[in-house]
């Protein structure tokens, strides 16, 4: 369909260029031929009444068949002018039957286009009233709308779910971070593939090295907490847990201050 528009569109520039194209060499060509052929014969009687002036009737004379023979070379060329505009006559012509031919081109394109229209409002007036009533279009139509719903819903879920699931991990970093306020030592970690520090003190550097807590994402920023509360966070969301060093699994570690750290199963949000 565009195709055939683009074409008809195409074909009428043509033809309003070719037209203005023959209109303005006509004119030019013979507005021209009209000033020169004035001119000349002006020119040759204001030659004529010179030489009758300035030189007599022989002078005149003599004056007068050289003039005569100008005349005639400005008739030679105005016959040479005449051809070439008849060469540009037949050339006009020429063009007017190509703008004939684009024309009764567009025409029928223009047809074509039209009874492709006509063609396609047919078939899908034709299918709508068949699928309409068809139960398997219907069941389809159906299915594809429950679908939609589903996930539609599934998408909100998952949204409640991401949303809850911060909180939580909010929750629980706020009610057990480790005061880090009077730390001294350097612990460097990783934060958004970044190289961070977290002063700590000697005692929580050491808890770090051994796994006793942990460093966790808060928003754009960290806390410490237990391990027991960092593996809580871990089971929601891993990218929270920034540093957590493992500890072996035959051991336990008498010296641990947070290994029976409460953690509240009635979390709120």
């Amino acid at each position: 369909m565009s195709k055939g528009r683009e074409t008809l569109q195409r074909i009428d520039a043509e033809v309003a260029s070719l037209r203005s194209e023959e209109a303005s060499v006509a004119d030019e060509i013979a507005r021209i031929g009209d000033r020169i052929a004035s001119l000349r014969g002006e020119e040759i009687g204001a030659f004529r009444e010179l030489a009758a002036f300035r030189f007599g009737k022989d002078g005149a004379a003599s004056l007068g068949g050289k003039l005569n023979r100008a005349k005639a070379e400005i008739e030679r060329l105005k016959a040479a002018r005449d051809a070439a505009l008849s060469d540009v006559t037949r050339e006009i012509e020429a063009g007017a039957a190509e703008i004939g031919q684009l024309e009764a081109d567009r025409a029928r394109l223009s047809r074509e286009v039209a009874s492709l229209h006509a063609r396609v409002d047919e078939e899908d007036a034709r299918l709508l009233a068949t699928l309409v009533d068809d139960p398997d279009y219907k069941a389809r139509i159906a299915a594809v709308e429950a679908a939609e719903k589903i996930a539609i819903e599934a998408e909100r879920k998952a949204e409640r779910e991401k949303k809850e699931i911060a909180a939580q991990i909010k929750q629980m970093i706020e009610q057990s971070r480790l005061d880090r306020n009077n730390g001294e030592v350097a612990f460097q970690f990783v934060q958004d593939k970044k190289i961070k520090k977290a002063y700590v003190t000697g005692k929580q550097q050491k808890q770090l090295e051994r796994g006793q807590i942990a460093i966790v994402a808060l928003g754009s920023s960290f806390e410490l907490v237990p391990t027991v509360v960092a593996e809580k966070i871990r089971q929601r969301d891993e990218a929270a847990v920034l540093l957590l060093n493992e500890r072996g699994n035959d051991a336990v570690d008498e010296d641990d201050p947070y290994k029976d750290f409460p953690i509240p199963d009635d979390l709120m949000w």
